[in-house]
């Protein structure tokens, strides 16, 4: 196998490592996940979220733009002292950036809009982000189980 297709496996497994920990609430194994990718380095963390945006490209190509305005990317601020909301919508409005460059047919415009993510400053924003492509994932294999709509092979394993 091509290096660079051994990495986009790597990306895909670990999607559905942080897809799967997300939605179990299972937040030791979401930092495992996080940490690991993190310890190899800003690529590593730019291709984990580029593939999320992938695959929500991809649902969203097969179901139809016509939902996109109908999903809600929840967007919920963390319990605390200090709100992050501004940390939140920053890193919805790159990761669906993100998306949108990826469906016009610019890879490179996109990749750069999760690298965007990634080294965005406090580090809150790259979390949130993930969380977001992550529901925004998560709503799409609703509608496309719901439509009946093959999903990418990849994402198999949380459908």
């Amino acid at each position: 196998m091509h290096p660079e297709a051994d990495e986009h496996a790597r990306a895909r497994g670990q999607a559905v490592a942080l897809l799967l920990a997300l939605r179990a609430h299972d937040l030791e194994r979401t930092r495992q996940v996080l940490a690991e990718n993190a310890r190899a380095g800003r690529d590593r963390l730019v291709e984990l979220l580029y593939v999320l945006v992938r695959g929500a490209t991809a649902m969203l190509h097969e179901v139809g733009w016509d939902i996109a305005g109908t999903l809600a990317v929840r967007l919920e601020s963390r319990p605390g002292p200090a709100p992050v909301d501004a940390e939140v919508r920053r890193a919805r409005a790159l990761v669906l950036a993100s998306v949108q460059l990826e469906a016009d047919g610019d890879a490179a415009g996109a990749e750069l809009a999760a690298g965007q993510v990634v080294d965005a400053e406090p580090s809150v924003v790259l979390v949130w982000g993930l969380v977001t492509a992550a529901e925004l994932i998560e709503q799409l294999l609703v509608v496309c189980r719901d439509r009946g709509v093959p999903v990418p092979a990849w994402l198999e394993p949380v459908r």
